[in-house]
């Protein structure tokens, strides 16, 4: 994915959730989890393969490893992450119901 095409993914989430936590959630699910590096991707409903989304473990509201197996459904909150050139972040993440 070049630069470019980041901005436009992150520029188009950004605009569908806001950048606060306390913004809806999207629906998606877990596409990998790393337990030994502590974080993984999520995916969208509706995104395509290169529209995972970055997160830590430490936004994992009530989970615990085990629970972020890949296929499993969430919610979650995305913002720009002023650490990855703004590329989109989870900033919160729950286990759908």
């Amino acid at each position: 994915m070049t630069a470019a095409e980041v901005r436009a993914f992150a520029a188009r989430l950004l605009a569908m959730v806001g950048d606060a936590p306390q913004q809806a959630l999207v629906a998606g699910t877990i596409r990998q989890f790393y337990p030994e590096k502590g974080h993984g991707f999520v995916r969208p409903d509706g995104g395509g393969a290169r529209d995972n989304i970055f997160f830590r473990r430490t936004v994992v509201e009530g989970a615990t490893d085990a629970d972020l197996a890949p296929g499993r459904r969430v919610r979650f909150a995305v913002g720009a992450d002023d650490q990855r050139e703004g590329k989109p972040i989870v900033k919160r993440l729950v286990l759908a119901e």
